[in-house]
């Protein structure tokens, strides 16, 4: 407009000594070939002259975009004026380029754009296209974004712009401010959101780096905070970002305006009832006079609507309807109820499972084609399916049934994940230490949930052959079948056992989650050692043995998992009538809960009890007893070194010290785990484990806890890699006997056993 009034204040000095003229009797354009500027132009030859009109139309010319620069120059001439439009085109834009852009697509952009190939140039559309670019950069959670026109003119009157764009990365944030806070102080607020500060670390675990969707995430994280804790008209701004000079960090400010805080008024609940009302109302999260929460709200229609799943009602909606009584600061909740039909299971689909067989699958499942839709059956069976581990991925879907409003279909996604390996390689333990491995493993034999395993390690201490074989579903029934054949030698600090055996059992299918084995075990075990007064003690000969075993499995992973339960209880009963050298019975029970009740933080509390003894007089042979320590048991300790210990005489010593002490194992064992496992990085499953350990092992003379249980903490990193298991953990004894360390570090490293 600037330039525009300055144009008509120099028409108006131009022309005001014609300003008696009457007639304009020529008209011309200069700068312009084409007849373009003649079709905006009102005046025309004949008519009379007015410096109104003359005005608009140098307003209307420069209005249509195609001139940078109009001016009207009067001539007196013969007869009247003689006017003349002098004009500079605009050049036409041949080309725009985009440049620097990573994080939005070039094609976005260019939709985006106000300016277009073949347009002439014009500011005003630049500066519209620089406008839309920064807004598609902030609704792609990118807003520390610069972005400079260039032109570049040819002499045949055409340009090109490039818009040159400067993404802002690698930001650190310094404050994060709120304001407008009166409940709740900012450290307090802080704790709610994910973003964080620059802190010393910041180059290692990128904390503090900027990024604005996460800062917009935490304003919808404030909100549910404020509306859990009953502040139900709280309003917050999107995240002010305020920009250093030097570009490197950023201040962020939150406005809040939080209200006044509301309780619970009266619950009620109407619509299609199938239970009793008072048992709805306590399942509910809601109570009269507690502070209301949106969560708890969300929680309590979840639960009804669950309640109707699992008895059928697939469509039952529940619609919470608040009323709002600002005089008390109450909200009265009514949840509405519409049940609809019962539905029924149509189809049951299975898709992407390219190795695994259907029927594999489908054993797994507690829902049927033809039964009335469970929801909580459904859930239950995606985690069945999810625990066979061979799969990276399950998803349950439920589709409708065109034109049926009872009927539904069961539509199962997986992606298979490798169950079979073979390889040959190096493994290392702090145990048996380094021990060459070659291994062929199929966890999911021929795509039918088998399990076939040929194993062979040898190293220093360590030799072990091995085969086994396991079909939990044998000939398609709920009957299973396992088999084995080892042959070990293991060299301890006090002794050399050699085990060379077999079993064969076979399993039942008693529950979804419980299994019975009765197996039939043999074996002999040769015991040699240079202690000659410890061969009381380490007895060699054969075992044959006969256990029954009863296993519950609610694990979501066998792997690594989250929550459930896995316990096992263990008879066995060994004798000379079926192929031993020892008549014996030893039982042994053990449990371990895994639960996250929070942030993906896991807990695990393990627990194990057993006892045996030797029958007709006999003592319980030493490859039966209980000796604890090491990575598996009491960690704190080295391995097999808890447990009862005896002086014995050694031919190696020097004859000032004719005896030793060795470890004897003891009949009793009792020993608990309790671990925490924090994800590190997630995707990649690797984990930090803090643990404590305790337990102890007792001699028939003994009774359980007659000696305290030995005690040992520690902390660890798991990692569940491409190439098999890491363990590295470090551990302390609580209450260590001469001679034991004072601190243990475990390694374990190699394939999946």
């Amino acid at each position: 407009m600037g330039k525009w009034l300055g144009i008509i204040i120099l028409v108006e000095a131009i022309l005001t000594p014609l300003i008696y003229a009457q007639r304009i009797v020529y008209i011309g354009i200069e700068g312009d070939k084409s007849e373009f500027a003649y079709t905006l132009i009102t005046a025309t030859t004949g008519s009379n002259f007015s410096k109104q009109k003359i005005e608009n139309d140098i307003l209307r010319l420069y209005s249509s975009n195609r001139y940078s620069y109009v001016e009207a120059v009067t001539q007196e001439i013969e007869g009247g004026v003689k006017l003349v439009y002098r004009v500079v085109p605009r050049c036409i834009v041949r080309e725009i380029n985009i440049t620097g852009n990573s994080a939005v697509d070039k094609k976005d952009i260019q939709q985006k754009l106000s300016l277009k190939n073949g347009d002439y140039l014009c500011c005003y559309k630049i500066w519209e296209s620089i406008k839309s670019i920064k807004k598609l950069y902030q609704q792609k959670d990118h807003p520390l974004v610069e972005i400079k026109p260039q032109i570049f003119y040819s002499p045949a009157g055409t340009c090109a712009v490039a818009f040159k764009i400067t993404e802002l990365k690698n930001i650190y944030i310094t404050k994060i401010i709120f304001t407008g806070n009166k409940k709740f102080s900012s450290k307090q607020l802080r704790k709610v959101i994910s973003s964080s500060l620059r802190g010393p670390m910041s180059w290692l675990t990128s904390s503090g780096v900027f990024n604005y969707k996460k800062l917009l995430d935490d304003k919808k994280m404030l909100e549910e905070f404020y509306m859990d804790n009953g502040y139900i008209e709280v309003k917050i701004s999107n995240p002010i970002v305020l920009l250093s000079p030097d570009r490197k960090f950023v201040d962020v400010v939150f406005k809040i305006k939080e209200g006044l805080q509301y309780h619970v008024g009266n619950v009620t609940i109407s619509g299609d009832l199938i239970f009793d009302r008072l048992k709805l109302i306590k399942r509910l999260n809601l109570r009269e006079g507690d502070v209301f929460s949106r969560r708890k709200l969300s929680m309590d229609v979840f639960t009804i609507v669950e309640m109707y799943k699992n008895v059928g009602f697939f469509f039952a909606q529940v619609t919470p309807v608040p009323v709002i009584d600002r005089e008390n600061r109450k909200v009265n909740i009514n949840f509405v109820i519409k049940k609809g039909k019962p539905v029924f299971i149509r189809y049951i689909e299975i898709r992407g499972n390219t190795k695994t067989r259907d029927k594999v699958i489908r054993r797994q499942l507690l829902i049927r084609e033809g039964e009335l839709f469970n929801g909580k059956k459904l859930r239950e069976s995606r985690e069945r399916v999810f625990a066979l581990g061979y799969f990276s991925e399950v998803n349950f879907r439920v589709e409708g049934v065109e034109g049926h409003d009872n009927l539904i279909d069961v539509v199962i996604e997986v992606k298979e994940r490798p169950t079979g390996t073979a390889s040959a390689g190096i493994a290392y333990s702090s145990i048996d230490k380094l021990v060459g491995t070659v291994q062929l493993q199929f966890g999911n034999f021929r795509g039918m949930g088998q399990k076939l395993t040929l194993m062979a390690e040898f190293g220093a201490y360590k030799k072990n052959y091995e085969i086994s074989f396991e079909d939990p579903y044998f000939l398609d029934s709920s009957w299973g079948m396992t088999t084995s054949l080892y042959n070990t030698q293991r060299i301890y600090t006090d002794y050399t056992e050699n085990l060379s055996g077999g079993s064969l059992g076979i399993s039942y299918l008693l529950t979804p989650y419980s299994r019975f084995y009765l197996t039939y075990s043999y074996r002999n075990v040769n015991i040699s050692t240079s202690r000659k007064g410890a061969l009381t003690y380490y007895n060699s000969g054969k075992t044959g043995s006969l256990s029954s075993s009863l296993v519950y499995d609610t694990k979501n992973n066998p792997f690594d998992p989250s929550k459930g339960i896995y316990s096992r209880l263990n008879i066995e009963y060994g004798s000379t009538i079926i192929g031993g050298d020892y008549d014996y019975l030893k039982s042994i029970f053990s449990t371990s809960f895994y639960f996250t009740p929070l942030w993906e933080i896991t807990f695990m509390l393990h627990g194990e009890i057993g006892e045996g003894m030797g029958l007709n007089g006999e003592r319980l042979p030493f490859s039966e007893r209980f000796l604890l320590g090491g990575i598996y048991t009491v960690r704190g300790y080295d391995y097999m070194t808890v447990g009862p210990r005896e002086l014995v005489p050694d031919v190696t010593t020097s004859p000032f010290y004719s005896t030793s002490l060795v470890n004897i194992g003891g009949n009793k064992e009792l020993y608990f785990n309790f671990e925490t496992l924090f994800p590190i990085i997630k995707e990649a499953g690797l984990k930090w484990v803090f643990f404590f350990d305790a337990g102890n092992a007792y001699a028939e003379e003994e009774n359980f806890l007659e000696r305290p249980l030995r005690a040992g903490y520690g902390f660890g990193l798991r990692w569940f890699s491409p190439m098999g298991p890491l363990r590295f953990e470090w551990s302390y004894p609580v209450n260590p006997r001469p001679g034991d360390r004072t601190h243990i570090f475990f390694f374990f490293f190699g394939t999946f056993f």
